[in-house]
Formats: C-alpha cells, structure tokens, sequence
C-alpha cells in the first residue's frame, strides 16, 4: 500500500468519485484527462486518461492509467532488484544514474517529463511508496520510496475499495487493461484485445516482478524483471484543486464500456489551422472488440446538424463485408451491402440475397433506436470523372457516403477527392479487423484502414473507396472485392429521442476532446514500414484465402500462462507449404520457409522467404491473429499448446495472392 489516505467520499466541488459495484458486480470508476502522452502509432500526443482509484477530503485523487502507455523492462538487465533500485521506477520519475542498479541516468529522458508540463508535475504530489514483501514466497520487497509515479503493489490491486477484486490469484475484469497501439508497437503483448502489466512488487525471487495477466488474474512467482512483453501502467497521485490542468473524462466500467458526464449539446464540425474537429455520441451498439464478442456503444461523428435532426457517420470502419457478393454490373440501389446494412429482403439486391433477419441493422440497434432514425432520400449520382451510371435514388436508414459528401468541406472534409488527408483516415475497430479489414502498419498511418463509398467506379463492376493515407479513389476497386474495405455507416437521426448521450470530440489528428496533438520524437522502437496499397480495381487473380467466420466461437478460453520471452534461435525446418503458382506470379508471392511447433509452449516461431510479409496465425478454432515479424522472422505467442492442435498459418502479401499451410502439434 501507498501513503494515500482512502476515503469514502466526493471530491468537492470536482465530480470525481471513489469507484461504485452496482447489485451485478460491475465496477464504475470516474475518468480524467491529466497530461499526454503517445497512445497511436502516428508519434503525435494525446491526452492521457486516468481511473480515479479514491479521492480523501483533501481533494487529492489516486489515479491509475486507463491503458497500458508503454512496453519497458522492469530492469535492463536480470539481477536481483526491488522497486527501489529497479530502472523502471528511474524511467518514470526522471532519477539520476545513482537511483538505479544499473547506473542509468534517466533526468533527460523520462516518462514524467515526456508525459506532464511543469505545471503538471507540480500538481502531482510525491507519495510515500510501501513496498511490501511479496505475501507467498516471503522475497524482500525492499525500502520504501519517495516517488510521483509508480506502478500499483500486489495489496493495491486487491483492494475493493479501489474497485478490484479482492482475490489476486483469480480473473477479474476489474484488472483487465488494454495496450494503447503505440504500447503494441513498442513490443506489448495483446491477447483478445487486454495486455499484461507489471506490478511494483517482487516475485517469487528478486530477479522476478509481480504482474498482472490479460484475463486480469494476478501472479507472483517467477515472472522475469527482463520480460520484453510487459506493459506500464503507471499511478500517481495529483490534487484536483489544480483545476485547470485535467479535466473530466466520463466514467469507464469493468465490462469495457466508456460514458461521459458531458451535456448533450452538439455542433457543426469547426475547421481551425487545418483541423478539424467533430463533436461526437454514443447510439446503438455493435461487436468492436474481440473480448467475448460483446457489443460495446457505436461512437458516431457529427457531420451536420440542422435543430433536431443530425447527419453522423460512424468514428471507425465497424465491419468488413463486400459491396456486392458476386462481380456483377452493379449500382447502390442493387448491392447487397445495402440491403445488409438495412435489412432489406432478396428482391432489393442483384443477388437475391434475403438479408431480412441478419443485417447490420438488427445487430447495431433496438427497436426503440431504429424508430429514432431518419429515412433518407439517398442522392446516387454519377461518377463524374468516367460517367458511370450511379442508378436510382434509394430511400435508406442506413447508407454510406458518396464521392460528394466524402469531400464536402461543410461535413470538415477535405474538399478535393483524391487528395490524401487526415479527415478522411479511419481506424478500423478490432472486429473489422479479424473480419478482414486490411489495416496499414507503416508508422504514418498505422492502424489506418480503406472504407467503401458508394458512388460507382470507372465502371459498374467498381465502386470508388477511401484509402488508409485518406485519399479517394475515383476509379474504384471491384465490388466483390474479398476482405479489404470497411465497412463505415451513415444516418440520420433525431435528437430529440433520448436514446442517444454525448462522446466528446475528436479530431483530425485524431485526439480527444478536441485537443491538437504536438509532435514528440520517434520512439527507439520504430514500427516497420510497408508498402503503400496500390489503389485501383481488383487484381486479375481472385484471393485463394478462405472466408472469416464472422459469428463469435461457442467459448473464448483467455490464457493464464504468460508468454515465453521471444528467442532468437532460429527455428527448425519443416516441408515447406505448396506455392500453387505460376511463373509470372513467383515475384508476387511469399512462401513459407520454416516454422516450429511443439507441445507445452506459448509460442510460434518460423520464417518467411520475404521480410514484409504480413503472417496470420490461427490455433485450433481461435480468430486469425497477426503474427509479429521481425526481418524474416516472426513470433506469435499464444497459450500452452496441446499435442495435435491444429495450427494454421498464412503468409500474405496485399492484392496478390495468399499461401496457408497447416500444421499438428508434435
């Protein structure tokens, strides 16, 4: 435990709460936004959110890190520390080279001062740290410190009043956290979208850490200071009487829902020195992440308001689906993404498809709210550019934008199409991912994905996109074009329901609450470039993947066990997967060189032939995940495997043609 004194009230005056268990048992902890700090893959700074853990008369507040903000070593090196000595708690608090074991001078480069002004770390108040032994094994928790940042103790983690479960060894959503994409991109292990995170307590000997693992189980054995994979949750403790340097974040709960406790007034989009930022709410709800496959609230932008009736479109790509399922001369009117997103029967698409009980609508929205949104005059207009036919305007609850209305300077895009800008970049959620939706993860615009319009193509085969650098395609990509585009709906509702709640702002340089970033430098962990998408109609070779399944598995078993650190043996060689391919495909394709498999381990490792390949892995009936690949190898860290498990593997190159092979356990 800390020196922070725990008390059962308000703070006055401050809107910031102690955490409140409803009769279900879930958690609800009270947000802030206090300093910034890296979160996305694009190096540029966003505020910072924090949980309030407990406030005392005294209006100081405890407060811990919504996410994990960095991927670093408890030590540099594996030798016997406590927290005192550790060059973890260096790195936070900005200590001199004699704070550390390893003499590592930390004043010029650290999380407190890339994270706070000094304004900031003034309001943070320097905390009496307790450093317990650990409770099982007796291993010396060493001296208790005098820090700003720390990371939360074994006891903390435990206590109830914080809003955690009060058994440590067990799983609880109360503990689980997710990575920010820059702590992903800095080596952070993520499994169904929750990382691991380390605790300031010693493990089962001093060369070991106490953490905390993806389904929120504690552990405090021999977990090593040097694990690669961790990541940094930082708590502090800051007097909200500095009311001018946080403000209020909503509340967030234990079952991964965000609120706010804003007034439910919105605006136009405001453009100012080249930002644009869009006032945004909560309505509906669809599978986002990965986590149970549970639906979390759909966070809309505004794109335009006119007294009670509001123009939105979704903050991310939320699916990946073809525009039409069979390559057919096809308009809006006709696909078989409308008649999806709407609901619509088999005679409203070319494919006779009846989508009247499995659509988007039905999945994303209540009764109540489908009655809330607006039936549009959909406008289809030609391709201005090649003149092809946009066909009839329809009548939709549910659309997507046009060439129009994707460069409409009023909705606070940018006014020419196929210009590459900010406004138009969208990530992609991680259901859309898994569902197919091709993400980039080149440092720029990592995470970014393409998304349909449905304007149409050169011709009528091809309907026109966004891409993930923002810029719009007039020539469009085929309408059956298999797992690539997103899918980011539109409409219209009425505000006057009160089925919907304020989410904020966000902006083009995609921070919160309005908040341009400033640039900060590149962190020593670069992510690794690729290659820019071409743009432009379907390749003439059809993908040879097999579909993703998107209903969610019967169970999701998350693992207790944490991940091997990643090793730098190469791997043993196995038969290498069939090409199937011509010759004047060879230079357009990848192969599977290598990969080892073995029972009772929590990896897999291989190589490909080329170092950009992108590797999907799937074990047994679990969801592709990416694989991380460094140079031409890569690592994919999962739970203990079990002798003849199946073990899938795919090495793709975007566009061309994709080579899976799979594998039994040993």
């Amino acid at each position: 435990m800390t020196g922070f004194s725990a008390n059962n009230v308000k703070a006055a005056d401050y809107g910031l709460s102690n955490p409140r268990v409803d009769s279900e048992g879930n958690v609800t902890w009270d947000c802030a936004y206090f300093g910034s700090y890296n979160q996305t893959a694009t190096w540029v700074k966003e505020p910072i959110k924090w949980r309030v853990l407990s406030v005392d008369e005294n209006n100081n507040a405890l407060i811990v890190a919504d996410k994990n903000l960095d991927c670093k070593k408890y030590n540099e090196t594996e030798k016997d520390v406590t927290w005192e000595t550790c060059t973890l708690r260096s790195w936070l608090n900005g200590y001199g080279a004699d704070s550390n074991i390893e003499g590592i001078d930390y004043s010029t480069d650290s999380f407190i001062d890339e994270a706070f002004t000094e304004e900031e770390q003034a309001a943070i108040n320097t905390t009496t740290v307790i450093n317990n032994d650990n409770p099982e094994f007796g291993t010396d928790g060493g001296n208790d410190t005098e820090d700003k940042v720390y990371l939360l103790s074994i006891e903390e983690v435990s206590n109830t009043e914080y809003g955690f479960e009060s058994t440590f060894g067990s799983d609880s959503n109360t503990r689980e956290v997710a990575n920010t994409e820059y702590t992903e991109v800095k080596g952070a292990y993520t499994y169904y979208g929750s990382g691991f995170w380390m605790l300031r307590s010693p493990g089962s000997a001093l060369n070991a850490v106490s953490y905390v693992g993806t389904n929120g189980m504690g552990f405090n054995d021999d977990h090593s200071v040097v694990d690669p994979s961790d990541g940094v949750r930082p708590a502090l403790c800051i007097n909200l009487s500095s009311a001018s340097i946080w403000t209020e974040a909503g509340v967030t709960d234990s079952e991964g829902n965000d609120g706010v406790s804003r007034d439910n007034t919105i605006d136009n989009p405001i453009v100012e020195n080249g930002v644009t930022t869009w006032d945004c709410i909560y309505f509906g709800s669809y599978n986002q992440t990965l986590k149970g496959w549970t639906k979390e609230p759909i966070k809309w932008r505004v794109l335009s308001v006119d007294g009670d009736d509001a123009f939105f479109i979704a903050d991310k790509n939320l699916d990946c689906r073809k525009y039409n399922e069979t390559k057919e001369l096809i308009t809006w009117e006709m696909s078989t993404l409308r008649s999806w997103l709407n609901g619509y029967g088999a005679s409203s698409n070319g494919d006779g498809i009846d989508y009247s009980t499995d659509n988007f609508m039905n999945k994303a929205f209540t009764e109540e709210e489908q009655a809330a949104i607006n039936t549009t005059t959909v406008i289809n207009n030609d391709n201005h550019s090649y003149e092809t036919d946009g066909g009839n305007n329809t009548e939709d609850k549910v659309y997507l934008l046009s060439i129009e209305e994707a460069s409409n300077a009023a909705y606070g895009l940018e006014n020419t199409f196929d210009y590459e800008s900010k406004t138009r970049e969208v990530k992609n959620t991680e259901y859309a991912k898994v569902n197919g939706a091709y993400a980039n993860i080149s440092s720029a615009y990592f995470g970014n994905g393409f998304w349909w319009l449905r304007s149409p193509g050169r011709n009528l085969d091809a309907v026109c996109y966004v891409n993930c650098y923002g810029s719009g395609s007039y020539d469009g990509m085929a309408v059956n074009y298999y797992d690539y585009n997103g899918v980011r709906p539109v409409i219209n509702i009425n505000l006057s329901s009160s089925l919907w709640e304020n989410a904020g702002t966000v902006t083009s340089v995609m921070t919160s609450y309005g908040e341009q970033g400033t640039e900060s430098p590149t962190p020593t962990t670069d992510p690794e470039e690729t290659e820019k998408p071409a743009d432009g109609i379907e390749p003439t070779s059809e993908p040879t993947q097999a579909p993703v399944v998107t209903q969610a598995p019967a169970s999701v078993v998350t693992p207790t066990i944490a991940p091997a650190p990643v090793q730098t043996v190469a791997p043993t060689e196995v038969s290498k997967a069939d090409e199937n391919v011509s010759k004047t495909d060879e230079v357009k394709t990848f192969k599977l060189s290598s990969v080892k498999i073995k029972k009772n381990t929590t990896k897999i490792t291989g190589k490909v032939s080329v170092s950009k390949a992108t590797v999907k892995i799937k074990v047994g009936s679990k969801a592709w995940k990416k694989a991380t690949v460094k140079g031409k190898k890569f690592t994919f860290k999962t739970a203990k495997l079990k002798k003849n498990t199946k073990v899938q593997i795919k090495v793709s190159k975007k566009g061309y043609k994709t080579l899976k092979k799979s594998f039994k356990v040993k």
